[in-house]
């Protein structure tokens, strides 16, 4: 286990992050934190918004057929 923790420990010093997330900084993880959450809903809304815009131009030209128009 100890081996282990050693090149964790040696990996870690060899590629340190750069991502903000592991930022000393609060605001930087905030910041970082916030970012990553808003990208993600922006993309469930983005998928979420085509679905409903294919159902509804499905379902609006079913109901424009069946009506005559």
């Amino acid at each position: 286990m100890n081996q282990l923790a050693a090149r964790v420990a040696a990996l870690e010093t060899r590629f340190p992050p750069t991502s903000w997330i592991y930022s000393n900084n609060f605001f930087k993880r905030a910041l970082a934190l916030w970012g990553h959450i808003f990208v993600i809903q922006l993309i469930i809304a983005l998928v979420i918004w085509a679905v409903v815009f294919g159902c509804m131009v499905l379902f609006g030209g079913l109901a424009a057929t069946m009506s005559g128009r």
